[in-house]
């Protein structure tokens, strides 16, 4: 693919592009199509883990530290061998003598696996840099490594550059970190704020919590990234006797079945005609405490697992199901963070039952389409919602719902664009 010399460029660097089943690849994947029709051509640089796209200037980078070649080796292998068996077989001696090293990689450091890409990613940028000259360099998703290999990029070149946080590098209270890993990630946040000439935030609770860690209250501002209402199958929803809950996404952690199912469980204990009309459709990986609930539950003909499946699938799923399913983690980083695949939802014209862990900023988000709410933690409140769900679904009363758009990728990019532009970073040709 050669470079449009008429167009204003963007250098976009995530470890994570064109990537199944990654928020951090999707939030930037919608955005590639708006960006060119703003009139942006887009220079991309990611990993080698997701497939490289044919119709932009896309450019990949290998890690090199034992945990981040494990990593890319594995999602490699993923792309190209669907057989389970067959990819058990080739998987385990290709990874088994990178096991030591890891072993010790992981004893010694407190880092993700990607950190390690930022060096080749260096490279490979900055020689797209000099070679296609970008006006601005754009940094994206929650690998850390995207945003360190952009600082340097930057400075190398004297480039503008804007760092997208998809996800916290630091929280207040982070249950999942050590202390010597939390001091690490303060300093990058720290370093980020300071250095990028504009920080974009995914909801405004990050942006004001970063702002108080790091004493840097300018440059930092908040957009919703959305979802492409384009990728949108042409599928038409069909009611039926049965009221099918569907959730979509990996779950793991925290975010489990252990709250949604004990609440499906005691609808159904004290309405017994219901166990014949709810059923649970679980979309993508879905972690042991979640398949063991399952199992002992009194009613384990409820639940269906489909496992991982490409995005099309996934998005006539919900379009053909009920009611969606938002599951949020009742870990501290839930309270600054939306889940991605919302955005799809909101897209459906169907209504969602959101699990939301102290987070006012998600339910007033999810006002903008026919949402039932209940906290993550609480069975009760949860089981409430779901008879209400089933009682309307009966009454023929989740029809007529109309899709929200308020939050599209193209919005995030006129967003995007018009910062830029305050900023003076683009000519905004």
């Amino acid at each position: 693919m050669r470079s449009n010399p008429n167009k204003s460029r963007w250098l976009l660097i995530s470890y994570a592009a064109n990537l199944e089943a990654s928020a951090s690849s999707q939030h930037l994947d919608d955005k590639l199509g708006p960006l060119q029709e703003q009139g942006i051509e887009p220079l991309l640089l990611s990993s080698v883990c997701g497939n490289r796209y044919k119709n932009i200037i896309h450019k990949t980078a290998i890690s090199l530290s034992p945990s981040g070649i494990r990593n890319d080796l594995r999602y490699f292998l993923r792309r190209r061998i669907a057989n389970r068996l067959l990819l058990r077989l080739v998987e385990i001696p290709l990874l088994l003598p990178l096991l030591p090293f890891y072993l010790l990689e992981k004893a010694i450091s407190h880092w993700e696996d990607e950190w390690s890409w930022q060096f080749t990613a260096r490279q490979r940028g900055l020689s797209m840099a000099r070679k296609y000259r970008p006006s601005i360099v754009y940094s994206t998703g929650g690998a850390v490594c995207a945003h360190l290999a952009a600082s340097y990029i930057a400075r190398k070149t004297g480039l503008p550059w804007i760092a997208d946080l998809q996800d916290p590098l630091v929280l207040d209270k982070d249950e999942r970190k050590s202390e010597t890993a939390a001091r690490y990630y303060r300093q990058l946040e720290k370093l980020i704020r300071r250095r990028a000439d504009a920080t974009i935030f995914t909801t405004e609770a990050h942006r004001l919590n970063s702002n108080r860690r790091t004493g840097c209250d300018n440059r930092g501002y908040t957009i919703y990234p959305g979802a492409n209402p384009k990728v949108m199958p042409d599928a038409t929803y069909r009611p039926g006797r049965q009221c099918h809950f569907a959730h979509f996404g990996s779950m793991g952690g925290t975010r489990t079945l252990s709250v949604l199912l004990p609440a499906i469980e005691s609808v159904i204990h004290q309405q017994p005609e219901y166990r014949d009309i709810i059923r649970l459709d679980l979309y993508g990986n879905c972690d042991r405490l979640s398949r063991e609930l399952i199992a002992a539950s009194p009613y384990p003909e409820v639940a269906r697992f489909h496992g991982k499946v490409p995005r099309d699938t996934a998005l006539r799923a919900m379009i053909s199901s009920d009611c969606l399913v938002i599951i949020q983690s009742t870990e501290h980083f839930a309270t600054e963070t939306f889940p991605a695949k919302v955005y799809d939802y909101f897209f459906t014209g169907r209504p969602i039952l959101a699990l939301v862990y102290n987070n006012p900023e998600f339910e007033q988000v999810l006002g903008c389409t026919r949402s039932f709410i209940a906290p993550a933690d609480d069975v009760e409140k949860v089981a409430d919602e779901v008879e209400k769900i089933v009682a309307a679904h009966l009454a023929g009363e989740l029809v007529d719902i109309q899709p929200c758009y308020d939050w599209t990728s193209a919005r995030a990019v006129e967003r995007l664009l018009a910062i830029a532009r305050t900023l003076g970073l683009s000519n905004g040709d």
